[in-house]
């Protein structure tokens, strides 16, 4: 089974530990078989070299490490601001290309190359050799670094060093909404809420049903700038509107 696997493969295969001989993994199949537990894992751990190395620890192991707090503060330090907090100060441009730099300095070092000049930012992931493994460790290098919960589907969603960088920027400092887009979205919050409002409990009040009419009648007026007015609109159309049609007409107007 592992004949055939790379030099990268193989420093990834052991980048927890040692590896097993054909001896030692044949007597542990065997000492396995005789052994109750329902899941056991063979492996080799080299503890005392993890232990003082600066690699992510594998979550199955980290209850048998103790690293000094020292050194988890030290590396801290030395990490200086939250990615998201250092691109916040950056341009557009200096923000694409940081991101890129990291998705394909990572991917190269993932890869086992030694120079990132052997991943082209616009290559597909499964082009340059990335499989489901490497795929899952990409994203934990990424989640590291950016500090952030990605998707353990991320290569495959955006497969290209320069798709996975843009939506990195898009999480991490995401675009300022138009004043369109932000109203839109604030109005569509109030039809869920007015929706929910409506019927059983916590259904309105004669009265509060009046006051949001109100509003929602002097904000339509407003919207539409005394065009209703100016071409012979009636009022009282406005006064016998449901809440769905005063929203529809805001829709309409906005182009939505």
């Amino acid at each position: 089974m592992t004949g055939a696997l790379a030099e990268a493969d193989r420093v990834r295969a052991t980048s927890a530990g040692t590896a097993l001989s054909t001896e030692q993994g044949l007597a542990l199949f065997d000492t396995a078989l005789r052994r109750a537990e329902a899941h056991l894992i063979p492996v080799n751990l080299d503890l005392a070299g993890l232990r003082a190395s600066d690699v992510e620890i594998p979550p199955l192991v980290r209850g048998l490490l103790h690293r000094p707090v020292r050194r988890a503060v030290g590396t801290a330090a030395q990490a200086g601001p939250p990615l998201a907090e250092r691109l916040a100060g950056m341009s557009a441009a200096q923000r694409d290309s940081v991101l890129l730099d990291l998705v394909v300095a990572s991917s190269a070092v993932i890869l086992g190359h030694a120079s990132p000049d052997a991943i082209g930012p616009d290559r597909p992931f499964k082009d340059l050799g990335f499989d489901s493994l490497t795929a899952v460790e990409l994203r934990n290098r990424l989640n590291a670094a950016a500090g952030i919960r990605l998707p353990a589907t991320l290569v495959f969603d955006h497969p290209t060093p320069a798709s996975l960088a843009a939506y990195l920027r898009n999480e991490l400092v995401p675009p300022e909404k138009t004043p369109a887009e932000a109203l839109l979205e604030e109005l569509a919050r109030m039809e869920a809420e007015l929706a929910g409002m409506t019927g059983g409990e916590a259904d309105l009040t004669v009265g509060e049903k009046a006051m949001v009419r109100s509003r929602l009648e002097v904000m339509l007026e407003r919207l539409q700038g005394g065009d209703r007015r100016a071409a012979g609109g009636d009022d009282r159309d406005l006064e016998a509107a449901t809440a769905d049609t005063i929203f529809a007409l805001i829709d309409e107007e906005l182009g939505g």
